[in-house]
């Protein structure tokens, strides 16, 4: 006798979290009780694509790279969908004790500016900025009394 497995899905649109956090939020669905597997990733087409090759894809999910997939698949309807409305809790959890995945932090560098008022507080904010190989080249990092900055050579475009 083969037992009859649901596999559902929720598009969380435009929501991004760090590979980390999916792996952890994954990792606690699959330990609920009746869930037999949990995908928890940005619908890339390479993930959709992983999904789908797994069997983790539900039929007629619309979702786009910018978007956050969860799959859920187990035993039990009820289990499923409990696990699901877990997942939407814990990604928009704004109390970092309520949950071990979600971290409500900016997602860009402009938002991160805001939070901290100004450019200058943001680089004393202790924030770590990785640039391109080929863009760090062309920006020669200075140090001075009111703190790290980024030149601009004169010939750079200017928007």
């Amino acid at each position: 006798m083969t037992a009859t497995m649901t596999l559902a899905a929720s598009v969380f649109p435009r929501l991004y979290r760090d590979s980390v956090a999916l792996l952890a939020l994954a990792s606690t669905l699959q330990q609920r009780e009746h869930i037999v597997r949990a995908g928890v990733v940005m619908a890339t087409p390479a993930n959709l694509r992983l999904l789908a090759e797994s069997d983790m894809l539900p039929d007629g999910v619309a979702a786009g790279p910018d978007d956050l997939l969860i799959t859920v698949k187990g035993g039990d309807p009820g289990a499923v969908e409990d696990a699901l409305a877990f997942a939407s809790t814990a990604l928009s959890s704004t109390d970092p004790g309520s949950s071990e995945v979600s971290e409500q932090r900016p997602q860009t560098i402009a938002e991160k500016i805001v939070e901290v008022g100004d450019v200058v507080n943001f680089f004393h904010s202790g924030v770590d900025v990785v640039l391109d190989p080929a863009v760090a080249d062309r920006l020669p990092v200075v140090q001075d009394v009111a703190g790290p900055r980024v030149e601009v050579p004169a010939n750079a475009a200017r928007s």
